[in-house]
């Protein structure tokens, strides 16, 4: 068992030693030192109110539900923390945890080039307030289709409400 371990701890040391025995002098000289960040957003949702936990689908008229305005307050203060390293730049590399797998794959944005060219310059607090957009563009990022678990009556109103 142990010969057989032996190729890939071997390729592993080689890997990591490897700039020492390069030919180019400048390889070493190259090296700069980077951020890396690791952030636990807490159960950082998005709003179609599709959502394996009750908590994170918005119920109408409660202040409290998980709606654009506590998402949006999630992101502010996800920009607040990362701005908040390397004097305004940020880190290099960002780790998220918690983030909500997407539950509803068939909304999906069909044309991503299009979509950014037509909001590229939106900022999230537009794309989230359906004063500005109509029903918010992250609703209409589904298409115009009715995800499931939206009762009709509701879709495409202001009450969008979950069906028990």
């Amino acid at each position: 068992m142990a010969f057989r371990c032996f190729p890939g701890i071997f390729l592993l040391c080689f890997s990591v030693v490897f700039p020492v025995w390069s030919k180019d002098p400048g390889v070493a000289s190259t090296a700069r030192t980077f951020t890396v960040m690791a952030y636990n957003v807490e159960n950082l949702m998005d709003i179609d109110r599709i959502a394996p936990y009750d908590d994170y689908a918005e119920v109408p008229g409660d202040p409290n539900s998980y709606g654009p305005g506590k998402l949006l307050r999630k992101l502010k203060t996800i920009s607040r923390v990362l701005k908040s390293v390397d004097n305004g730049a940020g880190p290099d590399v960002v780790i998220l945890n918690e983030l909500e797998a997407d539950h509803t794959p068939d909304t999906t944005v069909a044309d991503m080039g299009a979509f950014l060219g037509k909001y590229g310059g939106t900022t999230y607090e537009k794309m989230l307030n359906p004063r500005v957009t109509g029903r918010g563009l992250a609703d209409q990022s589904l298409g115009g289709r009715r995800p499931e678990g939206v009762c009709d009556s509701c879709w495409g109103s202001s009450c969008w409400s979950r069906r028990a």
